[in-house]
């Protein structure tokens, strides 16, 4: 078999075990493994396979991934999903749509602290979802809502969207986590004018919230974001003024909403 022939093959049985739902990465190193095998022998694929595996886990960029997803994972442990969406609920309910809006802000608030859409809109949307069905809220609306605010995590720091693709092009991630944030902050007002727009055109799709909130109530509900704004300062605050790297960064803010959590004693 030439080596054309052996790249084809290897093609092949790539796409095979990628149809059959084996991981991605577990797929590359055995076809790799087969190719160096067959192309010269065992014994040179070996010590290739195991130098690639320790390289890449050892590769200390790297850490800076684990770390924002811990954060996102304290934050969601100390409760501050569900203050943001409080607090933002106590300043927008009046507003067309204002359970949605402040959906939004809570996803905005909550992507600086996870850089993961998914564990974003997983941990909004169990708490945002049933409270806008609760007051009718139209079901494609109350889902699409945190569908669409899930996804600023991808722009606004701490991003993990921007941490691979520095990786993968040798750019700079600070200056890649810093250029996200007015893209997001634009991202999540052109949100929230899509909700009011819609809903003033179709009044049924979110039905006004009863209640009233006192101006008193609203500013006290702001005492439910300090967390993620103290972390936020600090993480990116220490990035662009050149104090810490993201790596650093992203230890430094672990470690604050680990601290947060433990004063909550929230932490099981």
């Amino acid at each position: 078999m030439t080596p054309i022939t052996a790249g084809i093959v290897g093609s092949f049985i790539l796409l095979v075990l990628l149809f059959l739902g084996m991981p991605i990465a577990f797929v590359m190193m055995f076809v790799g493994f087969l190719g160096i095998s067959y192309l010269a022998s065992v014994h040179a694929a070996l010590p290739v396979v195991a130098k690639t595996v320790y390289e890449t886990a050892a590769y200390y960029p790297y850490t800076i991934i684990p770390l924002f997803i811990l954060m996102g994972a304290f934050a969601g442990g100390a409760g501050i999903t569900a203050k943001l969406y409080g607090s933002f609920d106590k300043w927008f309910r009046k507003l067309p749509g204002g359970l949605g809006i402040a959906t939004i802000g809570a996803c905005a608030c909550f992507a600086a602290l996870s850089g993961s859409s998914v564990a974003a809109a997983a941990a909004m949307g169990t708490i945002a979802i049933p409270e806008m069905r609760r007051f009718k809220y139209d079901p494609a609306l109350a889902v699409g809502v945190v569908a669409a605010g899930g996804t600023l995590s991808f722009l606004i720091p701490p991003s993990l969207g921007f941490v691979v693709y520095g990786m993968l092009t040798e750019q700079s991630i600070g200056k890649l986590l810093v250029s996200g944030l007015l893209p997001g902050i634009v991202l999540s007002l052109a949100f929230v004018a899509v909700i009011i727009v819609k809903v003033k055109l179709n009044p049924n799709l979110a039905p006004a919230t009863p209640g009233h909130v006192t101006w008193k109530e609203k500013f006290r509900a702001l005492g439910g974001v300090w967390e993620t704004m103290l972390v936020f300062v600090i993480v990116m605050g220490g990035i662009y003024l050149g104090f810490v790297n993201p790596t650093e960064a992203g230890a430094i803010g672990a470690t604050a909403l680990f601290i947060i959590v433990i004063s909550k004693m929230k932490l099981t």
